[in-house]
């Protein structure tokens, strides 16, 4: 399906199809693109918006209550999460690790509430999250922006912290930028991991937010 058909402004999608998004894996820390629909992307599980013309948006992302839904294109829009050219971490540089003992890990959005993140705490399988050694070089909304390659330019200013039980399986890299983070200066390289497995309620702390800039 063409991506033209699915996007011409960023839009909402309804909540059976967030959750059917919920229950895939993370494309990186925040959003998931989709197979059947180059160059689109879903934020949050919930705001759909086309990768290249994501910055011609930032006044929208900065301001989510004037994106609304679009029950014509949603109807359209086939949920399926891309695994061939999404998970950069999962391709060359990742390595299957488990977590240590009180180990603490950072998650970044520009959404409040973070969806990945259930109000009692628990973790949904598959969500993307930094460890607590390299959110030491995250001062910033924007910080987070660049070093993770998000493809939301509207600043993480909302950070979780997220502390799983000893052993949890992980999958560890770096972000990798891809082509329209290069065009834009995000240079990625920030440490990131995938929780394989769903976290217990209780392991995610309520976000907190820090400076835009």
């Amino acid at each position: 399906m063409p991506c033209e058909s699915l996007v011409a402004v960023p839009y909402r999608i309804d909540l059976d199809r967030r959750n059917e998004l919920l229950r895939q894996p993370e494309s990186g820390m925040g959003y998931q693109y989709l197979a059947n629909a180059e160059n689109t992307v879903v934020l949050n599980a919930e705001v759909v918006i086309e990768v290249d013309e994501i910055y011609d948006w930032f006044e929208w992302l900065m301001d989510l209550n004037s994106i609304e839904n679009d029950n014509e294109r949603q109807e359209k829009l086939e949920i399926l999460v891309s695994y061939s050219d999404d998970l950069k971490t999962c391709e060359s540089l990742s390595y299957q690790s488990y977590t240590r003992k009180q180990e603490k890990f950072i998650r970044y959005s520009a959404f409040s509430p973070d969806n990945r993140i259930r109000p009692n705490g628990s973790v949904l399988a598959g969500t993307f999250a930094t460890t607590e050694n390299d959110s030491s070089l995250v001062p910033s909304g924007l910080a987070a922006v660049a070093r993770y390659a998000l493809p939301n330019p509207a600043p993480a200013i909302y950070s979780t912290e997220i502390t799983p039980p000893t052993g949890t399986a992980v999958l560890c890299g770096t972000s990798q930028p891809q082509t329209w983070a290069a065009n834009h200066d995000v240079p990625g390289g920030g440490v990131e991991v995938r929780f394989q497995l769903e976290l217990r309620p209780g392991t995610a702390s309520p976000q907190s937010q820090i400076a835009e800039r």
